[in-house]
């Protein structure tokens, strides 16, 4: 999820959302927005029924998975983000975020040897410097070699 920061956040797209899913419930791509929207405003439940909505009525899109990964991880429920962020990168093995977000998952959960994979993966992953440099920081906590 990208931040818009809360007071320029346009409310009104979450309204024209909600109107959207009462309209259409079965239209996955505006339930996966409206949970993207929920959770840029700091409501991590919302987020996580209306992004699980759109996975129920596809499954398909990484980043709703993505996006449920982060909510879950907002909410303290780490195994729920893990199991979001590893069906995440199996959608789409070749971003470096989602390998990063998965690590730091399996980190909170105290699986330091998986969350050392998966930085690693992110690492052979990313040309992003800002990332190599967190990735880099993650597993010197971790005391794993690079």
């Amino acid at each position: 999820m990208y931040s818009w920061g809360m007071a320029d956040f346009p409310r009104e797209k979450i309204e024209a959302l909600e109107k959207a899913v009462g309209l259409n419930p079965g239209d996955a791509r505006a339930w996966a927005n409206l949970g993207w929207c929920y959770g840029e405003l700091g409501n991590h439940q919302q987020a996580v029924e209306a992004l699980q909505k759109a996975i129920d009525l596809d499954p398909s899109p990484e980043i709703a998975w993505s996006n449920l990964g982060t909510a879950y991880g907002h909410l303290g429920e780490h195994q729920q983000a893990v199991e979001a962020w590893q069906k995440a990168v199996e959608l789409d093995p070749s971003k470096a975020w989602t390998w990063n977000k998965l690590g730091e998952s399996y980190a909170y959960l105290g699986e330091h040897e998986r969350a050392t994979e998966a930085y690693r993966k992110a690492l052979s992953l990313t040309d992003d410097p800002d990332l190599t440099r967190r990735v880099k920081e993650y597993l010197k906590q971790l005391g794993a070699a690079q």
